[in-house]
Parts: C-alpha cells; sequence; structure tokens
C-alpha cells in the first residue's frame, strides 16, 4: 500500500535519505541519532529482545530498534515492490494518534537500500505499563472485554486494521489501553465486517489461550461479541464469530 507523504508530515516526520535508507525521521530525532542507535544495536551486548527468522529487536537507550530481515533472494525480489513494514508501522502509528489511542512513537521508519535491512526506531511503552496479557489473569471476560472491545471499536472506526490484535500486543495505561507491534497494520476509509470480526475473535481467543488453557470457551465468547456489540453496533455473529476463534485457537491462539 502507498502512503500519501502528508500523512507522515503531519504526524510530525520528515523526509530522511542517505545512501543506506531513505524513509522518515521524527522532526526531533537526527541522523547522528539514528547512527549512535544503529551503532549500538549491532554490538555484542546489546540487549537482544527477539532474534527470529525475520526480525531481530534491541532494545537500545530507552528506544526500541527493529530490523526486518532480509533472507534470501525471494525476500529481496518481494521487498522491492512491498510497502515497507516500517511505513506500515508509521502509517499506523500517526493514526493512532488521530484516534487517541496510545501507542509509542515513532522516531525512524525507513527502507533499506541494497544490502542494508528496512528498519523502525520506536520509544519504549511506559515503564509502569501493564501488558494485557498479564493483567486479564486477573479479569472475568466480561471485565477484561469491555476495555479491550471499546478499543478494536475505536481503531475500526477510523479504518485501522492491527493485524495482530492479540493481548500480548497491547497494554493497559493511566486507565486506558495502548498499543504496539504495529508491523501488520493496514488504514483505510472503512474496515469490513469480516476482518472486525478477526480482530474481535483474536481478542477473545487470545484471553482463551490465557485463562482457559487454549480451550474453546462459549461464555468467553458471547462476553466479547456483546462487547464489541455493544461498543460499535456491529454484531460479529454467534456462529461465525465461534468459528474464527475456534480456528485461532487451532494455530495457538496468539496470546
Amino acid at each position: 500500500m502507498k502512503y500519501d507523504k502528508k500523512i507522515f508530515e503531519d504526524g510530525g516526520m520528515v523526509r530522511f535519505d542517505d545512501c543506506r535508507f531513505t524513509g522518515w525521521l521524527r522532526r526531533d530525532f537526527s541522523g547522528t541519532q539514528l547512527d549512535e542507535r544503529l551503532d549500538a544495536a549491532v554490538l555484542p551486548q546489546a540487549d537482544v529482545r527477539h532474534d527470529g527468522r525475520k526480525v531481530r529487536v534491541v532494545c537500545v537507550g530507552g528506544v526500541f530498534v527493529k530490523l526486518y530481515k532480509c533472507r534470501n533472494l525471494y525476500d529481496a525480489v518481494r521487498r522491492r515492490f512491498k510497502t515497507p513494514r516500517s511505513l506500515n508501522s508509521l502509517a499506523g502509528a500517526v493514526a493512532m494518534q488521530k484516534a487517541g489511542v496510545a501507542t509509542p512513537p515513532v522516531l525512524a521508519a525507513l527502507r533499506g537500500r541494497g544490502r542494508y535491512p528496512d528498519l523502525l526506531i520506536t520509544e519504549a511503552a511506559p515503564a509502569d505499563a501493564v501488558f494485557c496479557d498479564r493483567a486479564v489473569e486477573k479479569l472475568s471476560p466480561e471485565e477484561a472485554a469491555a476495555p479491550l472491545c471499546n478499543l478494536a471499536a475505536r481503531m475500526h472506526a477510523r479504518g485501522i486494521v492491527h493485524g495482530d490484535l492479540s493481548l500480548r500486543n497491547l497494554y493497559f495505561y493511566g486507565g486506558e489501553v495502548g498499543v504496539i507491534d504495529l508491523d501488520g497494520c493496514r488504514v483505510a476509509a472503512s474496515v469490513p465486517p469480516p476482518l472486525r470480526r478477526r480482530e474481535a475473535a483474536r481478542l477473545a481467543s487470545s484471553y482463551m489461550a490465557i485463562n482457559c488453557g487454549g480451550d474453546f470457551d462459549r461464555e468467553v465468547a458471547q462476553a466479547f461479541r456483546k462487547a464489541y456489540c455493544a461498543a460499535c453496533g456491529f454484531d460479529p455473529g454467534s456462529g461465525e464469530f465461534e468459528l474464527v476463534i475456534r480456528k485461532l485457537l487451532a494455530h495457538g491462539g496468539r496470546k
């Protein structure tokens, strides 16, 4: 998906271009600061939070540096024609900001040139934030569903689809629910019913993975269905909603 540059300019970003990267930096984040974070991210003593097949995440000086790996020729060719996940994240963060949804601000969203990887640099979530995959252990289905489905409804009303709205990507802070990990985020004029249903089901399946041992629970499904319907007026449908939840649980539930 291509984004109008005005979206990023309105979000406080400025263009950045050099022999390694092209993309966007926050106005108060300089190229020198970018180099410092990148140098620290590759040191042996770097605080690596995740190092998988597709992405490496390092915490450097209170910010997160996410490096998207290019593993083979197929990835290299595909990368030339796809919008970088770093720009998807930036577009999502700007849209969240406009919708009043908390998410760590983006400092840099860049496409790599040649051997350099695409990368994303964001501030960290607030230090005293409580991530929902821990918080919901003490909450009933109704207590958990209300704030989580309110968040999903607010996002969908602004055309925002997160792509992985599981509880590990949500946090409670200051009476609000915040969002991280916007790699799969999409922003459009509206969110179609199947995507609305799937994101609400993701919340429910994630709750079941934590509090129900990964087993399907109809009471939980109905709590999330009713909460989402109350928040936005769209009923995910009993049978269809439960079917999506069961499919998600069959693939691990995504805590």
